[in-house]
């Protein structure tokens, strides 16, 4: 009898990145602050010959860290530095760096599903700054024992820690007014 010999074909499917997450999910965080970013594969991955790191939208990057990963999650950390800003920390894309990511049969990792924004992670390393001052009465004379209330309209909430004073061209100082402030406008 004959046989007909047919030669094998492997096709490989290249793994893929099929979600990203970072930790802390939901915050505000200004410089010297961490995130966690974890980057989940579809198989099995190995990296090697490198340091990845993912370019962020707020101009930060994020560098691998081979202690925290495994060969289904890749772990970068990112410390926010001074000038880093965005209202939603998003990865616009993995930088290898020489480095390569494969599976076991030597497939590139396609990372298309590494760019992700995560909502509601701001980072926010810009001091707020007061916006106009306005006093109410806003013109006439004051005289001993009246009260004039000042307030301070800020970039950004702030939260107030204390009981801040005021100090006013007049020698005189302006006590802060917990029950009339908001996180954005101080009284």
């Amino acid at each position: 009898s004959s046989q007909a010999l047919f030669p094998l074909q492997v096709y490989a499917i290249a793994p893929t990145v099929t979600s990203a997450t970072a930790l802390p999910s939901f915050a505000d965080l200004d410089a010297g602050h961490s995130v966690t970013i974890k980057l989940f594969t579809s198989a099995a991955v190995t990296v090697s010959g490198g340091q990845p790191t993912l370019t962020l939208d707020d101009g930060g990057s994020a560098s691998y860290d081979a202690v925290h990963s495994n060969s289904n999650t890749l772990v970068f950390t990112y410390t926010v530095a001074a000038g880093e800003n965005a209202a939603n920390l998003a990865v616009s894309g993995l930088d290898l760096h020489g480095a390569h990511i494969r599976d076991a049969l030597g497939n590139d990792l396609n990372a298309s599903g590494a760019d992700a924004t995560f909502t509601g992670l701001r980072i926010d390393t810009a001091a707020p700054t007061v916006l106009s001052a306005t006093a109410a009465p806003a013109t006439g004379a004051a005289h001993v024992g009246d009260s004039v209330a000042i307030m301070l309209a800020l970039s950004e909430a702030v939260t107030v820690v204390g009981a801040p004073t005021l100090g006013l061209s007049n020698g005189g100082t302006a006590n802060y007014d917990a029950a009339h402030s908001t996180a954005t406008s101080l009284v």
